[in-house]
């Protein structure tokens, strides 16, 4: 055994503490690959006295601990793997053993993403290897800045710091690493606005900064992103028109989420260049103006989300022509005019908000309006903005569709039946029939009397009429006391089971 040089099994369900000695009594050791089991204790110190070993991979097991001393002694690694585990470090030096791994000249593939490490990057880490091509460090306990020094490593092409407590302004130095073809800096509290230099990442693929604290207007320079598969920044500060140069990134075949910003102005007709992408999401912004028209174009396209803006005219008729569309969302916008009929031809869509604008008119009764649920034009029809009586009957649909198990979508529903109609026709005495069948087999003892007054807060918030809907603080009073008097229920019926 002493000669061996492989060691792997990963993808297994193997579980037991890792060999303390497992560096010792393999001193020829080069490829070490325990991914993917169920491996308890310490990282093995002895792993890094293997002053040949190339390859350390433990990534996906339950290790704990802190990461031994030693890393220096691997001159010739070229991959350290111990990405989601339960490895911990604290203080701003508690990522020092980054430092340590300057040694390993070769290294090319570095992952410590998903543990409990807390720290400030170090400034040492734009010394790491000039071969380095991927840096995982999100899921952890990260703080403090980026540091400038990133920039000197040339050769990354995938960089993810996602999911950390990063602050401070993104670097102009990133910019530098022109071979990325991936940047995470996703749920951090970076702040500032976006450099220019990023523009500079000609061969991305993928860009998300969302979740940040990030202001300003999105950089024109993102045209330059001719390869883009996606791109999400969502859920910052940003203001500003939308660029045209990114509607003009034909490369955009998965998302383009800018959601949750402070966007304003019209939307640009270059939208028309986005032929590939599946999802747009503009939502919660102050975009204004007509929706255009070339729309049509975007024949990849499977949802379009832009409510909760300030969007008005009509829905352009040419929004039929989206064959693929499966979500489209344009509530709590301004828009006038009536539902065009071409949208009925929309054969692929499940879901359809348009409530909350001022439309006027019918609403078509043909081709997919027969399954949409009513839930989504509540509002239609009466030009108002987002009502207490709308909330009211959203949450009474969300309540029958807990209990039945039911979404107001399937495809039972057509026609004139709707989930509301279809509680109705048992409600009281048959009620059990629409009870979701996995609610019954956690609890196949549900007292009728609750049973009916949780169906009939759902039935009382869905009424026809909106002034003839419960309020909110009744239904939740109401509620309250089912659930009191389920609990009292089932005190008792423990208590039997007990005797």
């Amino acid at each position: 055994m002493s000669s061996l040089v492989y060691l792997g099994v990963a993808s297994n369900r193997l579980w037991g503490r890792l060999p303390s000695d497992v560096g010792d009594t393999l001193p020829n050791l080069l490829d070490f690959n325990f991914c993917i089991n169920q491996f308890t204790g310490t990282i093995p110190g002895s792993l890094h006295n293997l002053t040949n070993i190339k390859i350390i991979r433990m990534a996906h097991n339950l290790l704990e601990g802190t990461v031994p001393p030693g890393l220096g002694n691997l001159p010739f690694l070229e991959m350290y793997n111990i990405g989601f585990n339960r490895i911990v470090s604290s203080g701003d030096d508690g990522l020092a053993f980054i430092t340590s791994l300057i040694n390993s000249t070769r290294l090319s593939f570095l992952a410590i993403d998903g543990n409990l490490l807390e720290g400030v990057i170090p400034e040492s880490i734009g010394s790491l290897s000039k071969e380095l091509l991927k840096l995982y460090m999100g899921g952890n306990r990260i703080y403090g800045k980026i540091p400038k020094s990133i920039g000197r490593l040339r050769s990354l092409t995938l960089l993810n710091l996602s999911y950390n407590a990063v602050s401070g302004e993104i670097p102009v130095e990133i910019g530098q690493l022109e071979e990325l073809q991936f940047l995470g800096l996703a749920g951090n509290q970076i702040s500032g606005s976006i450099p220019n230099s990023i523009g500079n990442l000609q061969k991305l693929n993928q860009i998300d900064l969302s979740g940040n604290e990030l202001e300003g207007e999105i950089p024109s320079t993102f045209g330059n992103f001719q390869r883009l598969l996606s791109m999400d920044l969502s859920n910052n500060r940003l203001n500003g028109s939308i660029p045209k140069e990114i509607l003009s990134l034909g490369s955009l075949s998965t998302i383009l989420n800018l959601s949750n910003n402070f966007l304003e102005g019209q939307l640009p007709q270059e939208v028309d260049r986005l032929e590939n992408v599946v999802t747009i999401d503009l939502s919660n912004n102050r975009l204004s103006g007509d929706i255009p028209s070339s729309f049509e174009n975007c024949k990849s396209l499977e949802k379009l989300l832009m409510a909760n803006n300030m969007l008005s005219g009509p829905i352009p008729s040419t929004m039929g022509e989206v064959k693929g569309l499966e979500v489209l969302d344009l509530s709590s916008n301004q828009l006038s005019g009536s539902i065009p009929s071409d949208l009925q031809n929309l054969q692929a869509l499940l879901s359809l908000n348009l409530t909350f604008n001022n439309l006027q008119g019918l609403i078509p009764t043909g081709g997919v309006f027969r399954n949409l649920s009513i839930v989504h034009l509540e509002e239609y029809g009466f030009g108002e903005k987002p009502s207490t009586a709308g909330d009211v009957y959203s949450f009474g649909v969300m309540l029958l569709e807990i209990f039945t198990g039911k979404s107001p979508t399937h495809e039972s529903f057509d026609g004139e039946m709707n989930i509301v109609k279809w509680v109705e026709a048992t409600f009281p005495d048959k009620v059990q029939q629409v009870l979701d069948h996995e609610l019954q087999h956690i609890n196949p003892e549900i007292p009728q009397d609750c049973l009916i007054t949780i169906i009939g807060v759902g039935l009382s918030c869905t009424t026809h009429s909106p002034d003839c809907r419960v309020s909110i603080r009744d239904a939740l009073r109401t509620l309250k006391s089912a659930k009191l008097s389920l609990l009292k229920q089932l005190s008792i019926q423990q208590n039997k089971y007990r005797s």
